[in-house]
């Protein structure tokens, strides 16, 4: 599969699907490919890379309910976070149901696989959140009486009311700016 990085070997992923199938990477690919977000692509890639680095580490039954269980309590072991944990399992779970629809697993073991909860979140959250009093606040920062602070506060009010990446706010804006110039308009007039 294009874009696989790392030391995953052909034959610790020839432990973990059919012996009679030779290609694994399409069914992983197909998989990565099931999401649309370059983040999430990259994401279930890594998921997939450490799930079967681990599943070949050593001798371990066919892919089942059971064997994905099993990674999840390693997982959570490792003091992993909820949502990496449930993302990795998210992957896991599109590569079973990629595997059945194309005859590389038994359809009466996907479901199982597919089925499998993740792990419940706890009410703490991670990292640093704002409360509502300090997001009011730094959104009352820019002052709206130059055009750089309406641009400013329009930029905060993204961030904040979208709960966006950095990254996705300037590629949101960089698109902005492309059909700016497509419409026949000087973005550069309005600094």
């Amino acid at each position: 599969m294009a874009g696989w990085r790392g030391r995953l070997s052909d034959k610790a992923l020839a432990v973990a699907v059919p012996a009679g199938y030779r290609d694994w990477r399409s069914v992983a690919s197909l998989a990565v490919d099931a999401v649309s977000s370059a983040h999430s692509k990259r994401a279930y890639e890594k998921a997939l890379k450490d799930f079967f680095a681990w599943y070949s580490a050593e001798a371990r039954p066919p892919l089942s309910r059971a064997i994905v269980q099993q990674y999840r309590s390693v997982l959570e072991s490792a003091g992993l976070a909820t949502a990496s944990i449930n993302l990795r399992l998210s992957a896991i779970r599109k590569l079973a149901a990629e595997a059945a629809e194309n005859g590389l697993l038994d359809r009466s073991v996907a479901p199982g696989i597919v089925s499998l909860k993740g792990v419940r979140r706890s009410a703490d959250r991670a990292g640093n959140w704002l409360t509502r009093e300090q997001a009011r606040d730094l959104l009352a920062q820019p002052h709206i009486d130059t055009i750089e602070g309406k641009r400013d506060r329009a930029i905060l009010a993204l961030l904040l009311g979208c709960a966006l990446r950095r990254s996705e706010l300037a590629a949101a804006i960089y698109s902005l700016i492309g059909s700016a110039k497509l419409n026949g308009l000087d973005p550069e007039a309005y600094q």
